[in-house]
């Protein structure tokens, strides 16, 4: 008899770990903009903070609040981002919903102090389109079925 034998014998195939798909481009564009935002609002906290020496406004407090927490959060979430942790996109995710939805309110104020504070328009338009850009990628199919596979 013969080892091993001829009829219906087949190799044992290693088990492998399945390949999680690949990265999708649109969290290296999302990761882009995450820097960029974190960049702008440490720049409208800067801002924000001297024009609260100068004179301290409700105004000037809520928009040195609100900068903080996006610049903590585009700094804290780029990482586990790439690395595909879902918190991470829910985080980022509802941050540009939210950073959309208060780019609203910028440009209309902007519209408003157009004649003694025109710097305020082109804030909030840069501020409205960065963050649609990023609610638009992060929604995007081959994202959603990298974050949730």
């Amino acid at each position: 008899m013969t080892w091993p034998p001829q009829a219906g014998y087949q190799h044992p195939q290693l088990m492998r770990p399945p390949t999680p798909p690949p990265r999708p481009r649109e969290i290296g564009l999302v990761k882009g903009l995450l820097y960029t935002t974190m960049a702008l609002c440490l720049c409208g906290d800067a801002a924000a903070i001297y024009s609260l020496t100068q004179e301290l406004t409700t105004l000037g407090v809520v928009v040195t609040v609100v900068t903080t927490y996006f610049a903590i959060q585009s700094f804290a979430t780029p990482a586990p981002l790439e690395r595909g942790a879902r918190r991470a996109w829910v985080w980022t995710l509802s941050s540009a919903l939210a950073g959309l939805l208060s780019g609203v309110p910028a440009i209309a104020t902007g519209l408003a102090w157009l004649e003694p504070r025109p710097y305020v328009l082109p804030i909030g338009l840069v501020w409205t389109i960065l963050y649609a850009t990023m609610f638009s990628a992060l929604i995007t199919r081959p994202v959603r079925e990298w974050i949730f596979t």
